[in-house]
Order: C-alpha cells, then structure tokens, then sequence
C-alpha cells in the first residue's frame, strides 16, 4: 500500500534510491487515531549526501495520510556507529533538513 497521490513513476525512482529497492511500505494501521507504521530499508546517500525528491516527496505524502497529523517520524534501529559506516559503501540515512515534515 502506498499513498494514492504518487504516481507509479514516483513509486518506481523512490525504490531505485532505497536499498534493494525497499521503498516504504505500510505494515500497520491504527485505526483509532489514523496513525501507521511504515518500513523501507536505508536510503542510498553515500558519503556525498546524495538527495532524492521522489524519495523526499514520499514520506511527505505517507505524513499526510493521518488525518490527525502530518508528522512523520524516522526510526532507524541501527547503531549510529553502523549507519556511518554504511554511508561509506553508498547506504545511509535521512538527513532531517530534507525531510521537512
């Protein structure tokens, strides 16, 4: 399931820049509150930063999907140290500047 306001162009380019193509995918939905539960894997900065608007415009659009509220929150359960040392063989994370909601 995906947000219905993104083409399948924009599905398509936001999995090129996820690894292993895992865009974001919903895995739970709350119905009480509207609130979900959205997993990809890391993104493909590297070590250069590297930005992606499909990327960017997708998790906006999944911030909109809750009636309640647009934020949306990033939750990456590797260790810092690890997700470091994954910039360096082309991995990453999302920068926080990026991703304005």
């Amino acid at each position: 399931m995906v947000p219905a306001s993104i083409s399948d162009e924009g599905v398509a380019r936001c999995a090129i820049f996820r690894s292993k193509s895992r865009f974001p995918a919903m895995s739970y939905f709350y119905k009480e509150n509207g609130a979900s539960l959205w997993r990809s894997s890391q993104n493909l900065t590297g070590i250069f930063g590297k930005r992606s608007e499909y990327d960017e415009k997708m998790l906006k659009l999944i911030g909109e999907t809750n009636p309640n509220t647009d934020e949306v929150v990033i939750i990456d359960a590797r260790s810092k140290t690890a997700a470091q040392g994954n910039r360096i063989i082309g991995g990453g994370f999302e920068q926080e500047s990026y991703y304005t909601n």
